[in-house]
C-alpha cells in the first residue's frame, strides 16, 4: 500500500473547510445584525456578499458536510439573498437616478423609495425570525461546526 505524500505545511482539507465555513457563518451573523439595525445600502450589500460566500463555501466543500444539512442551510440562506437582492436592486436604481441627467417621471423616485421600504421590511421580518428561532445556532449544528466564542 502506498503512503500518502503530504507537502510540508500542507493544509488538511476537512479542518480548513470547517474553519472557513465557521468564519463565514460568523461573518453572516454579523451582517444579519448590521442589516437589521442599520439597513443602509452598504449593510444590505455586505449581507448579500456574506450569504453568497457562505453558499459558495458549502458548494465547493459539499462532500465534506452532511449533504442534507448543507442543502437545508443553502436553501434557507438563498431566501435571505433573494430578499436582500430586492432591496439592493432598488438601492442601485435610486443611486443611478441621482447620477443620470435624464428626465424622470413625477413621483418615480418616491415610488422606488416606498418600494424599498416594503422590500426592506420583508427582509427585516425574515432576519428577525432567524434571530427569534435561533437559526444560526441550528445551522452551526447542522453543519457540525462549533460557534466561535
Amino acid at each position: 500500500m502506498e503512503q500518502a505524500v503530504t507537502a510540508p505545511g500542507a493544509v488538511k482539507i476537512v479542518p480548513f473547510a470547517a474553519e472557513r465555513a465557521r468564519e463565514l457563518m460568523q461573518k453572516l451573523g454579523k451582517e444579519i445584525e448590521n442589516s437589521r439595525t442599520h439597513g443602509d445600502p452598504d449593510a444590505i450589500h455586505d449581507l448579500r456578499v456574506a450569504v453568497r460566500r457562505l453558499s459558495q463555501c458549502l458548494d465547493v466543500f459539499s462532500g465534506l458536510f452532511p449533504s442534507k444539512s448543507a442543502k437545508r442551510v443553502r436553501k434557507r440562506i438563498r431566501r435571505i439573498r433573494q430578499l436582500a437582492g430586492d432591496v439592493r436592486d432598488i438601492d442601485i436604481a435610486l443611486e443611478l437616478l441621482g447620477k443620470v441627467p435624464l428626465p424622470v417621471p413625477d413621483g418615480f423616485p418616491e415610488r422606488l423609495a416606498q418600494q424599498r421600504e416594503h422590500s426592506y421590511a420583508a427582509l427585516t421580518r425574515k432576519l428577525n425570525r432567524l434571530e427569534k428561532r435561533q437559526r444560526l445556532a441550528e445551522w452551526y449544528q447542522l453543519l457540525g461546526l462549533e460557534p466561535q466564542s
